[in-house]
């Protein structure tokens, strides 16, 4: 089950989710559309309605683990199950780092979600070169760390060649992407369970 975009919004409010991580999820939500919509001209068939509520949950825990240090990829993940909604619990679980995904040679939402929110930097859309050296920055505290946030952009880059690869266009074709007022319009993106 793919919870609504109602559903969606609800959710952040009832977590409590930071106005600035808001602001990141709703623009994930349109990179994460605008790169499906474009992959599903060319044949692709990715559920815009998995991407949406991927994109707009896999940081619904990430207010309370600012305090507690958790691992907001699990307990979303695990909160998005009890909700039942396994297939949005799997996305939010790989947003962070994705398994072994790039095997397949379709797209997965997975993959859509995981790598939207590796190209977007608090409120804008940047490069992976910028968002990653945003996060050794900011999360490099040890060399552990350091190896994890190079492992995530190896497979971010992957990613990356992986949908531009079926695209005519550039990854800085996302750089223009800003959240627009019709994003919380729910017919813009009908549901196609």
């Amino acid at each position: 089950m793919t919870p609504t975009l109602e559903e969606c919004l609800d959710l952040m409010k009832n977590h409590n989710m930071l106005e600035n991580i808001v602001h990141h999820s709703l623009l994930v939500n349109e990179v994460g559309l605008w790169l499906s919509e474009e992959l599903n001209k060319t044949g692709e068939n990715i559920n815009l309605a998995k991407v949406q509520a991927g994109a707009l949950l896999h940081d619904i825990t990430k207010t309370k683990s600012i305090t507690t240090g958790e691992d907001h990829a699990r307990t979303g993940s695990e909160l998005l199950e009890k909700l039942g909604f396994t297939s949005i619990s799997e996305i939010v679980r790989q947003h962070v780092m994705t398994d072994d995904a790039l095997n397949s040679p379709t797209i997965s939402e997975v993959e859509i979600v995981n790598y939207a929110d590796k190209r977007v930097l608090h409120n804008r859309v940047v490069t992976l070169k910028k968002r990653f050296d945003d996060l050794r920055t900011r999360y490099g505290i040890n060399q552990e760390r350091v190896y994890l946030i190079s492992q995530s952009e190896k497979r971010a880059i992957e990613v990356e060649n992986k949908i531009f690869s079926r695209l005519d266009v550039t990854p800085d074709a996302l750089l223009s992407i800003t959240v627009e007022s019709h994003t919380l319009e729910p017919q813009r993106y009908p549901r196609k369970d």
